[in-house]
């Protein structure tokens, strides 16, 4: 008798169940509360402290300190970086924002101060023999002492303030409009008939360190115009002024270097490195640097 054959079908393997794993997030949750509460329990005064601090007889308002606009601003959660021209004051009657009413040429300096109505012109700069005043131009660039002193009246800084609001300019320089600013420094740097040490010495070491360091070129360019119409040089600055020529070959950023060394021309030829002065211009390839060495030799 014949039997039917069975199929032997491989056994099934068995299904292995997985470990489920436990949802992390109530757990982190839960934690973040208990931190929280923590926190808040340790801070929180209690109902009674604050009550008695509120009608304590004792108790007097705390003066307000005197600090600097940097600590200020720490002291209230702001960064330095977050400090403006309107959080600076360079004098009792100069804010940091007012600067941003003067007017600057690329040529000239500053050549226009506007009144608090944005409309008033506190200062213009002319001379009589141009017919357009303001103009933007190389023949208005030198200070007069009737410039000057209309400038320092415009921006309400007295004669004995100068050296203030030059420290104060230089030391809050990053929070202000640095055009407006450097050509502040150069026209109270002027120093007709009151030489100060901060408008002179400190303002040009500071102009000279900036001229190598930014990168702004209409502000290097104001730069250089700032030191040629100071009231004095000195050679480590004719050296800076070099050193830039020899850096730059534009011949628009470079161009007030012909102000400078036109305005210094018998300091510089009075140094005993005179000579290695117009050497080193003439290696420099500036495009000014040949003419203005010519002079320097004649």
């Amino acid at each position: 008798m014949h039997r039917p054959c069975a199929l032997e079908l491989p056994h099934p393997r068995p299904l292995t169940a997985r470990p489920t794993r436990r949802p992390m997030a109530p757990l982190m949750v839960a934690c973040a509360f208990a931190w929280l509460a923590i926190g808040a329990a340790g801070a929180a005064p209690s109902a009674e402290s604050a009550r008695d601090a509120r009608f304590s007889k004792n108790s007097k308002p705390a003066a307000k300190p005197k600090i600097s606009p940097k600590l200020a601003a720490l002291l209230v959660g702001r960064s330095a970086a977050a400090i403006t021209a309107t959080d600076v004051w360079l004098s009792p009657r100069l804010r940091g924002a007012d600067l941003e009413r003067l007017k600057v040429g690329d040529q000239a300096g500053l050549l226009k101060i506007i009144g608090p109505d944005a409309t008033t012109e506190l200062f213009v700069k002319q001379d009589p023999h141009i017919s357009i005043k303001g103009l933007d131009t190389v023949l208005l660039a030198r200070v007069t002492p009737d410039d000057q002193r209309r400038v320092l009246e415009a921006m309400q800084i007295s004669v004995a303030e100068i050296d203030t609001v030059t420290r104060s300019i230089i030391e809050h320089f990053e929070q202000l409009p640095q055009r407006q600013a450097v050509a502040l420094l150069g026209v109270m740097g002027a120093a007709h008939g009151h030489e100060t040490t901060a408008a002179s010495s400190v303002a040009r070491a500071f102009l000279g360190r900036l001229l190598g360091t930014t990168q702004d070129v209409s502000l290097r360019r104001q730069c250089v115009l700032a030191l040629a119409i100071a009231g004095a040089t000195d050679e480590t600055t004719v050296r800076r002024v070099v050193a830039f020529m020899t850096e730059s070959h534009n011949a628009w950023e470079t161009f007030t270097t012909q102000q400078f060394f036109d305005f210094h021309r018998d300091y510089v030829r009075s140094l005993a490195t005179a000579s290695s002065i117009a050497e080193a211009l003439e290696r420099s390839g500036n495009p000014y640097a040949h003419d203005i060495a010519a002079t320097l030799l004649r």
